[in-house]
C-alpha cells in the first residue's frame, strides 16, 4: 500500500482575471508541491509557504511566459516544515512594489483562515515593499558617495595641480628676480663720514639731553647738503588740539634757516622762561632761551632754534597751556639717519629736505 499523501489545492485570486491551482503530494519524508498559475501580467512571480505561528518561508519562484503562464516545482524535506504545520500558499508578484496575486488554503476553509490568509499576504508584500525601498535606498546612497568620494579625488588632483603651478610660478619669478639684480649695476657705496663729523648720538631720544648738548657744543660745522628734489611728506598726526600762533612769513632758503626778517625781537629771558618743561627736557630750555626762533617748517605751534655750527641742528617744541608737550630733532639732508630711530623725512618752507625726530612727552 502507498504511504503518498496527494491534495490538491486551488488558489483563490486576488486580482482581476489570474487563476492558478496546486498540487502536494508527501511521502517518503518528503514535500513535493507543483504550482501552476495563469493570467498573470508580471514578469515575474514568487510563492511562500504560512506556517503556524505566523511564519513564512519562500517556496520559490518562476518567470511568467507571453501567454502570462507561469509554473514551478519545489521539493522541500518534510524535516524542515512539518506537513501540519502548512496554513495557506501565498503567491505574490514579484518586483520593487510586490502586489498579492493567489492564495491557497491548506487546512479546512473558513473565515476565519481565509482572513488570516488574506492578512499574512497583505503584510508580506508590505514587508517586502519596504525591504526594497531600503536596497533601493542603500544603494541610491552608495552610488552618491562613490559619486561625492569621486569629486572630491578630482577636487583634490586639481587643488594640487593648481598649487604645484603656482609654486613653479613663484620659483619662475624668483629665478628672474635675481637674474635682474645681478644685471643691474652695483651701487656705489657712499664714503664714511670724516672724523671730525657731527656726532650721530646728539639724535637719540632726549631722555637725558645734557650729553647731547654737550657733543653739539663741541662738533665741528658740517658741509652744506644740497637737497634733492621730493615730495613733502604729511606731518605726523597730531594727539591734540592746538591754537596755532601767527607763523613768519619766508621768502628765502636762506630766510628759513636763519631768523625771520622783521620778526620782533624777543628778549633772551622771556623766551622760553614762561613755559613749563618736563624734568627731563629742562636742559633744551637753554637753547630757546640762547638763540632766536627760526622757521623752517609751516607747522603752527611749533617753536624752532638753530644750534650748532654750519648745517648744525633745530631743535623745536610745541606747547600746550604753557607746558611743552612735544619736542622735534631736524638735521638737514636728504639721506635717512643711521641710527635705527624713527627718523622721518619733511620738506622745509625753503625746499630743502629735513629728517625729523619727533617725540612726545
Amino acid at each position: 500500500m502507498s504511504d503518498y499523501n496527494h491534495r490538491l489545492i486551488m488558489l483563490k485570486p486576488m486580482q482581476l482575471g489570474v487563476s492558478g491551482y496546486a498540487r502536494m503530494q508527501t511521502g517518503g519524508g518528503q514535500t513535493l508541491m507543483q504550482i501552476n498559475i495563469r493570467g498573470v501580467k508580471i514578469a515575474s512571480v514568487r510563492a511562500f509557504w504560512y506556517c503556524s505561528d505566523y511564519e513564512v518561508r519562500e517556496l520559490g519562484h518562476a518567470k511568467t511566459n507571453s501567454r502570462g503562464e507561469a509554473a514551478f516545482m519545489v521539493d522541500m524535506p518534510q524535516g524542515r516544515i512539518a506537513p501540519e504545520r502548512l496554513q495557506a500558499i501565498l503567491i505574490i508578484g514579484d518586483g520593487d512594489e510586490p502586489i498579492p496575486l493567489m492564495i491557497g488554503l491548506c487546512v479546512e476553509q473558513s473565515a476565519g483562515s481565509l482572513l488570516d490568509a488574506k492578512n499574512a499576504v497583505m503584510a508580506l508584500c508590505e514587508k517586502l515593499s519596504t525591504a526594497a525601498k531600503q536596497r533601493a535606498q542603500a544603494e541610491s546612497e552608495k552610488i552618491q558617495n562613490a559619486r561625492r568620494a569621486e569629486a572630491e579625488a578630482i577636487a583634490a588632483k586639481e587643488i594640487k595641480e593648481a598649487n604645484e603651478a603656482k609654486v613653479l610660478v613663484e620659483a619662475k619669478a624668483i629665478v628672474e628676480a635675481q637674474q635682474q639684480l645681478t644685471l643691474m649695476p652695483k651701487p656705489v657705496p657712499k664714503p664714511a663720514p670724516p672724523p671730525d663729523h657731527m656726532p650721530r648720538e646728539i639724535f637719540l631720544p632726549a631722555i637725558d639731553p645734557l650729553p647731547y648738548i654737550v657733543a653739539l657744543e663741541a662738533a665741528p660745522p658740517d658741509a652744506p647738503i644740497i637737497p634733492t628734489e621730493e615730495k613733502p611728506e604729511e606731518m605726523p598726526p597730531l594727539i591734540e588740539v592746538i591754537q596755532p600762533p601767527p607763523a613768519p612769513i619766508l621768502s628765502t632758503k636762506t630766510e628759513a634757516i636763519m631768523p625771520v626778517r622783521g620778526q620782533r625781537e624777543i628778549p633772551a629771558a622771556d623766551r622760553a622762561g614762561k613755559l613749563r618743561w618736563p624734568k627731563p627736557f629742562e636742559e633744551l630750555k637753554l637753547y630757546f632761551d640762547k638763540n632766536k626762533p627760526c622757521a623752517i617748517f609751516d607747522l603752527p605751534g611749533w617753536r624752532f632754534v638753530h644750534i650748532g655750527k654750519g648745517d648744525g641742528m633745530w631743535i623745536g617744541y610745541q606747547q600746550i597751556d604753557g607746558t611743552v608737550r612735544r619736542v622735534a630733532y631736524a638735521m638737514l639732508g636728504d639721506a635717512p639717519v643711521p641710527d635705527g630711530r624713527p627718523y622721518r623725512p619733511r620738506r622745509g618752507i625753503n625746499g630743502c629736505l629735513y629728517q625729523v625726530l619727533w617725540q612726545k612727552i
